[in-house]
């Protein structure tokens, strides 16, 4: 998720959809935005974000993990 701290900031929830590589269609969720940060500023776009999901189905939750 490239440059997403420059549109959701620390605390801001979000409405995502996740592609996932089981060819099972996309996975929506609901997160909220706990921390960001820039690692370079080489690349305008190299960010690192962390999301802490608070809404998403049992089921999406074993596809994210099944494709680690």
């Amino acid at each position: 998720m490239p440059a997403l701290s420059l549109i959701a900031k620390n605390g801001e929830t979000l409405k995502m959809d996740i592609n996932n590589s089981d060819g099972k269609g996309p996975i929506s969720a609901v997160g909220r935005v706990r921390w960001n940060r820039t690692r370079s500023r080489e690349a305008l776009l190299d960010e690192d974000v962390g999301i802490e999901f608070i809404n998403i189905a049992p089921v999406d939750i074993d596809r994210l993990m099944q494709n680690r």
